[in-house]
């Protein structure tokens, strides 16, 4: 493991993998490419980071995602993994998380974070992420 990494147990539900199939398609063009799911939530993570400060959270996770939320596909089961994310990355994430925290007074999950950064890079690339930040 690099020195710039770090490793975060987490446990993938059905959302947060249909969303890494989803922004893996939308990014790379094909869900089947052998890409770590690390990455692609850096990657997730990096689309957005212009416009963190920006995205309201809330509508975020209120939102259909097209073939994520209104997928009826089953066969995803909840998956226990590592993520082994980039320092500056898990960072990022973990603000993120800090902020719905105070926001909110109450435990936020960090799969929960995955989740809204997944549907907001995935909104991103289909270009309708603007309709949900805050001017």
């Amino acid at each position: 493991m690099s020195e710039k990494t770090e490793r975060v147990k987490i446990r993938l539900n059905r959302l947060i993998i249909l969303s890494l199939k989803e922004f893996k398609k939308l990014k790379f063009g094909d869900t089947e490419l052998p890409i770590p799911d690390s990455y692609v939530v850096a990657e997730a993570y990096k689309t957005i980071l212009p416009k963190l400060d920006k995205i309201c959270w809330d509508k975020i996770n209120k939102v259909t995602i097209p073939n994520v939320t209104d997928n009826k596909e089953l066969s995803s089961k909840p998956l226990p993994t590592t993520l082994t994310l980039e320092i500056d990355v898990l960072k990022g994430l973990r603000e993120i998380q800090k902020g719905m925290v105070e926001k909110t007074k109450g435990r936020i999950f960090f799969s929960y974070v995955i989740k809204v950064v997944l549907y907001s890079a995935i909104l991103d690339k289909l270009g309708e992420l603007e309709k949900y930040t805050i001017d």
